[in-house]
């Protein structure tokens, strides 16, 4: 390559273990997440390399990427929400961090999580908007009006900033975190305009069983909630509606869940089978499995024609719907999808099934699974029967004790 040719910071090196992902292979994320590590491990490089000569000219590009950081974090959450569905008001294009903030805090979020956490926020929002208003001051000496940057400060202190950037990058973190949990429930419909479906949920701890609700418990804890989150009668008896909705909403009140075809007996068979095919799934093996040519073809045939055994015994007493009732609550568990996805994913899994038309293997495929009695009893919590869910366990539990 000639020296024309060459890029000093676009062309790709010899060592490639150095290559990072920008441009079309990067992910907004990485912005948001640059900047405040960034900040944080140049701050942190300062004082655990002692790099007293440097605290002058290393502290601008430390507070720089700290502002910089807070306005990507606040304009990517601003777009995430609006994407969502929770408000439609827009921000002028600028880098006014303190504008951004004040817009989100006036929202209805609708989630008590993500206000808590913008409310956390504030005070590292204002101490960075009242010195860089708009993104020049940690840029430039002068700014656009002549004035000197900053000509009211005379001191910062790396240490003290370094412990705020700590702070800053495990609130932005939180809220994203939140955010992302909070964009996977609002698919479910289960959410109202002043609580999310998690909200929902947390109400419900609080709440007596729904046969109590014309109990003094009841009015208490009415008190409470609407206390907490802020509700009017009428909000609070929008989220009590909402909450018998969906199964796990109505499981934390006390009302169990139905499962579309299996019976209590056939899940207990169901299981009782699986156990009988993986016997020593707990065990330890005596190698590897690489022993090709030393392998114990009487025990491999035994097995072979035990599970046929149980899949024949169990396919004379399983509907076709049963077994894809039992195959979309092992992937709800496994996958961890909502309980409001179940009758959906039901639907989809039965037509899977007709065009397999062979009950053996839809059965064997599920059933081969080793994780097959963890995910069942998670998919079971999820659609609404945490009770059959702790049968699953038990027995799982007593098959792993030898009982």
């Amino acid at each position: 390559m000639s020296q024309r040719d060459y890029d000093p910071f676009f062309s790709l090196g010899v060592q490639t273990q150095w290559n990072a992902f920008i441009g079309k292979q990067g992910h907004e994320e990485n912005y948001v997440d640059g900047y405040i590590e960034a900040a944080l491990q140049l701050s942190e490089d300062v004082i655990q390399g002692n790099l007293l000569g440097k605290r002058d000219t290393l502290v601008l590009p430390i507070l720089y990427s700290a502002r910089h950081s807070v306005e990507l974090a606040l304009k990517y959450f601003m777009r995430r929400l609006q994407k969502a569905g929770v408000f439609t008001e827009a921000h002028p294009p600028n880098h006014d961090i303190l504008s951004h903030w004040e817009l989100l805090n006036r929202q209805k979020l609708g989630d008590e999580t993500m206000r808590a956490k913008l409310q956390a926020l504030e005070p590292y929002v204002r101490s960075l908007a009242q010195i860089d208003d708009d993104g020049q001051s940690f840029r430039y000496a002068t700014l656009r009006d002549g004035q000197q940057s900053m000509e009211d400060r005379g001191l910062a202190n790396i240490a003290v900033i370094r412990d705020s950037l700590q702070k800053l990058k495990s609130l932005l973190q939180a809220f994203t975190y939140r955010l992302w949990d909070f964009e996977r429930e609002r698919q479910t419909g289960s959410y109202t305009q002043d609580c999310s479906r998690f909200d929902l949920l947390e109400i419900g701890k609080h709440l007596p069983d729904r046969a109590d609700w014309a109990s003094q418990d009841f009015a208490d804890a009415k008190n409470d909630i609407c206390r907490r989150f802020s509700l009017s009668n009428r909000q609070f008896s929008a989220a009590l509606n909402k909450l018998q909705d969906f199964p796990e909403g109505r499981v934390s009140i006390g009302q169990l869940g139905e499962l579309a075809h299996l019976s209590d007996d056939t899940v207990e068979l169901v299981v009782e089978s699986w156990c009988e095919m993986h016997p020593n799934r707990n065990a330890p093996p005596d190698d590897v499995g690489l022993d090709y040519f030393n392998r114990d073809f009487d025990n491999i045939f035994a097995e072979r024609e035990r599970d046929d055994a149980v899949l024949a015994s169990l396919l004379d007493r399983l509907s076709n719907d049963d077994v894809a009732d039992m195959d979309t609550i092992f992937y709800v568990g496994r996958d961890r999808i909502f309980g409001e996805h179940y009758a959906d994913k039901l639907s989809h899994t039965i037509a899977e099934h007709d065009q397999t038309a062979d009950r053996r293997i839809s059965l064997s495929h599920v059933l081969q699974k080793t994780n097959f009695g963890k995910g069942f009893a998670d998919g079971l919590e999820r659609v609404g029967r945490p009770d059959l869910a702790k049968n699953v366990r038990d027995r799982i539990s007593m098959d792993k004790a030898g009982a």
